[in-house]
């Protein structure tokens, strides 16, 4: 039986530029313009490798992560049901100054991106739904099941994620054998975290935390600090970067 179907296209890594102009001891921005530019140039260039035409009018789920000592940890999961990917990624008003704390906490990491475009059971793009139209269309409720069972997958890496309620709710309680459960672990709570796929409790993860509560204290004032300081384009050092590093592949 043929059914819809989330296509995985990434890591694709954004531009990073280092600032002279920083607040908040923040010297790490990126350009939620040239982000998309680059991500989805990137992808453009794969997108047939695994059937696809068109990514940039898809919707479908994306991940937002960083990858410190090359090891890549997520750190949001979205959705775009209503707006294709390419609109919704880096929406300024609710990315930009969360991405930026990121960066200026793993100063060294590369930030990247993973696109799960959705295909309809024909194979084609999933289509935005047209506006004026009523009610929730199927692949909307595809998109936002889907985007439930990714985010458990991504807690599995990162317990901080920022989906997730805030980190002062998340510490009112602990689940033994889970991602960020306090205290020496019984063989049950071992026993369950296997069965469940859990790793082993990360050495990051107190940085994890500092990061989910740096992001949690953004304030409105801080995008606008980020956006003067992009329109001087002279304080702006691009850093080095690597440019979709899995090589491509074969059919999916």
């Amino acid at each position: 039986m043929s059914n819809y179907r989330f296509r995985c296209l990434g890591p694709f890594e954004f531009p990073v530029y280092k600032s002279t102009r920083h607040w908040k001891n923040h010297k790490r921005l990126y350009d939620p313009k040239t982000a998309t530019e680059s991500v989805f140039s990137q992808a453009a260039m794969e997108e047939r490798r695994i059937g696809i035409d068109g990514i940039n009018g898809a919707i479908g789920l994306y991940v937002i992560g960083m990858k410190p000592r090359g090891k890549l940890i997520p750190f949001y999961v979205g959705q775009a049901a209503r707006q294709t990917i390419k609109a919704r990624i880096f929406q300024r008003q609710d990315k930009l100054a969360k991405v930026i704390e990121i960066l200026n906490i793993y100063t060294h990491a590369k930030p990247f991106v993973f696109l799960f475009p959705l295909l309809t059971p024909s194979g084609r793009l999933a289509k935005m739904p047209k506006a004026g139209v009523s009610g929730t269309s199927n692949a909307q409720r595809i998109i936002t099941s889907a985007e439930y069972m990714m985010i458990g997958h991504a807690m599995n890496v990162n317990p901080w994620l920022h989906n997730i309620s805030t980190v002062a709710e998340r510490e009112r309680f602990s689940i033994d054998g889970s991602p960020g459960s306090w205290g020496n672990q019984t063989k049950d709570a071992r026993s369950y975290a296997e069965m469940m796929g859990f790793s082993k409790a990360s050495s990051a993860s107190d940085k994890l935390r500092e990061v989910g509560a740096a992001i949690e204290d953004v304030k409105d004032a801080d995008t606008q600090l980020i956006e003067e300081a992009l329109a001087h384009e002279e304080s702006l050092e691009e850093e080095p970067m690597d440019v979709n590093e899995n090589g491509g592949g074969g059919e999916q």
